[in-house]
């Protein structure tokens, strides 16, 4: 098998079999032999791409969101990136932002283009935290890492039932009770082993995508083929600017504003309350966490006009 997608059935709100459904036809006509596998639960994408590896398949192609399209990611690149299989990603999920860092468009589009398409490498992400366990845990990461509100408040949403049932809502409830309350952290943040920030944080962004959470990008400037991480500090802010001010801040518009810091480097070490990581909308551990850039580190599929990818 040259090809295979790994599709989770319940990407988009439930929809990933349906919207897969509806591709089928246009993957039967692409020009490699082609399996199409689906996910079973958390970690099945990761299994199944280490699967697809091992069995000598040239591309393997997440279709789902964000979540999926790590999942796979991490299953390729686990055990070292030499020989990896291209990836692909259908974006069928409610969440794609690394579709968007990559200027893909809709799923059906990338999936007509994919046969005609170029190969492009682009940087992923390294961290290693400490899981609830005790031990270090590491994970490629395709959009970002956040420590402070952002991770506090998926943490809040996952544990809380009354928040979980608000549906989209629910984040915007727990970013409100989240301010309300004063939260933020005591971080420091040394690059290359130098201290280069210590104090008060609301919310600590590394990005290696220009988009995480559904479109936010604290750090305008991250590019996937820069070699490089982005930093965005926001300080703590008085609560009602912090309510009217942080989805701004957070989608971009922070560069001039005094509360917020902005720094790029190749790895990092943040350090401080022994709180929770956000590492692509999962947390898979605590502070301390060391993290760095894999410069040219994934082989993607890039649906343009080009010399065709064998």
């Amino acid at each position: 098998m040259q090809a295979v997608v790994i599709c989770n059935p319940v990407a988009g709100g439930g929809h990933g079999r349906e919207r897969m459904n509806r591709l089928s036809k246009i993957v039967g006509r692409w020009p490699w032999a082609t399996e199409i596998v689906w996910t079973a639960g958390p970690g099945d994408g990761a299994r199944l791409a280490a699967r697809a590896r091992a069995a000598g398949a040239r591309w393997v192609i997440a279709a789902g969101g964000d979540g999926t399209a790590a999942e796979v990611v991490n299953g390729l690149l686990r055990d070292g990136i030499p020989d990896a299989p291209g990836f692909g990603y259908l974006p069928i999920g409610s969440g794609c932002d690394f579709a968007r860092s990559l200027d893909f468009t809709s799923a059906r589009t990338v999936a007509e283009k994919l046969p005609d398409a170029v190969t492009r490498q682009v940087d992923i992400g390294s961290i290693e935290v400490i899981a609830d366990g005790g031990e270090k845990v590491r994970r490629l990461f395709l959009n970002a890492v956040n420590v402070g509100l952002a991770s506090a408040v998926l943490a809040d949403v996952r544990r809380s039932r009354w928040l979980s049932r608000l549906g989209r809502r629910s984040y915007a409830a727990a970013t409100a009770i989240r301010i309300l309350s004063g939260g933020s952290v005591s971080l420091e943040l040394s690059e290359g082993g130098q201290l280069v920030r210590r104090g008060a944080a609301l919310n600590l962004s590394v990005c290696n995508g220009a988009y995480f959470g559904g479109g936010l990008r604290p750090c305008p400037q991250a590019d996937l083929g820069s070699g490089t991480l982005d930093v965005a500090w926001i300080e703590p802010l008085p609560v009602l600017e912090a309510l009217l001010q942080l989805r701004r801040l957070m989608r971009g518009a922070g560069a001039r504003h005094p509360a917020v810091h902005l720094l790029r480097g190749r790895s990092f070490e943040i350090t401080g309350e022994h709180v929770e990581v956000e590492v692509d909308g999962e947390i898979p551990g605590r502070l301390p966490a060391r993290i760095s850039v894999l410069p040219g580190a994934l082989k993607v599929l890039a649906p343009v006009r080009g010399p065709r990818a064998d």
